[in-house]
């Protein structure tokens, strides 16, 4: 199923609110559906599908190269420190 295809199911299942004639009180549906929750398991799945997608695909690292290390006593200039791996994502640079 493309993107495409998900935006449609959820386009489809969105939120109708209506007023209950009994309690007077504001309930949301789904608009497809004939459960009187929301979301609706369709709007369940396709946010677990969102998460799963960000989990299985994390944005790509971005890499520190080197780190400024504060002057000490013994050396009162700043240095740069160069990193061979990526401390971040242990990527080797």
């Amino acid at each position: 199923m493309n993107q495409q295809e998900r935006n449609t199911l959820r386009e489809k299942h969105t939120l109708e609110p209506y007023e209950d004639r009994i309690t007077g009180q504001e309930v949301a549906t789904c608009a497809r559906c004939c459960t009187d929750e929301w979301p609706c398991d369709v709007i369940k799945v396709l946010d677990a599908w969102v998460e799963a997608e960000l989990i299985a695909t994390p944005p790509p690292c971005k890499h520190i190269v080197g780190t400024e290390i504060p002057p000490t006593a013994t050396n009162p200039e700043f240095q740069w420190f160069d990193y061979t791996y990526c401390p971040l994502c242990g990527e080797k640079l």
